[in-house]
């Protein structure tokens, strides 16, 4: 089902790049903070918890602003774009940050980077038959779950290889801002 459905593919393709910024934001961020950054283990622990929490609480939004406004696949680039920017303010974060700043940031950047996936669910659910809907669903989260089996490892890689995750978090930025633009620019948006 979803290779044959282009529309379908399209947002696979992109979910392997949004799991993949998940997990990295979840995976590394109070090691970044508190490594590269400076800051207390406290203090990184309570910026991944407000990521989460936006997190949630993004899903929750996002999907009533996907249902108002009737175009999930732009909702999804937009996503896209916003998790390769807050990927990119990330990577700027520096000990003479202010403690607000980072906070917003995390803010923001989880409400993305985790809420992202109830749009996408229900986008895989909607873009099939309804006696589909639990097949492409099915099927859509192996790839999706493809993107934790590569991307993690792609991500530890290219920081021991170069000493770096800023560098880190701007190269899995780029898969979410292509897939963005992509599912921006689709027939489908």
């Amino acid at each position: 089902i979803i290779l044959l459905n282009r529309d379908l593919r399209q947002i696979v393709v992109a979910s392997f790049f949004f799991i993949t910024m998940q997990m990295c934001l979840i995976s590394f961020l109070v090691i970044y903070l508190t490594q590269d950054v400076g800051m207390s283990l406290i203090q990184a622990g309570l910026m991944l918890s407000v990521a989460q929490t936006a997190g949630v609480t993004g899903r929750i939004a996002w999907g009533g602003i996907a249902d108002r406004y009737r175009n999930p696949c732009m909702i999804l680039g937009m996503m896209g774009l916003a998790m390769a920017f807050g990927a990119l303010c990330l990577a700027m974060f520096s000990p003479g940050w202010p403690l607000a700043a980072v906070l917003i940031t995390c803010l923001l950047f989880g409400a993305v980077a985790i809420g992202w996936n109830g749009v996408y669910l229900s986008e895989v659910a909607r873009l099939v038959k309804p006696e589909n809907a639990g097949m492409a669903t099915g099927g859509s989260l192996f790839f999706t779950f493809c993107g934790v089996l590569v991307g993690l490892p792609a991500f530890t890689i290219i920081v021991d290889a170069t000493g770096s995750y800023p560098i880190g978090f701007v190269s899995a930025a780029t898969g979410t801002l292509v897939c963005g633009l992509l599912l921006i620019f689709s027939r489908k948006s």
